[in-house]
């Protein structure tokens, strides 16, 4: 078992739920901590994978709150997002 703390920016909920997007089972474990667990069976190309789908997962979750905080630092927009 692999047991990881995340930033404070990055929700384990909403990296879990982005990983399983990705084929990738992961738990969120508390406000702060995620829990994988490799069987033996699985490859390096195998991890491998699995680093890369965090990379684009946590990538996705931080540009999302930077467009979030764009938006709420007083700018604004109409319905159409302009």
């Amino acid at each position: 078992m692999v047991f990881f703390d995340t930033d404070p920016q990055i929700s384990p909920g909403k990296l879990c739920q982005l990983l399983e997007q990705r084929n990738v089972l992961a738990m969120a474990v508390s406000s702060k901590s995620v829990r994988l667990v490799i069987h033996y069976q699985i490859s390096d190309s195998d991890v491998q994978h699995v680093l890369t789908c965090m990379e684009e997962a946590v990538e996705e979750i931080l540009s999302r709150n930077a467009k979030f905080e764009h938006l709420t630092n007083g700018a604004t927009t109409d319905s159409y997002g302009n």
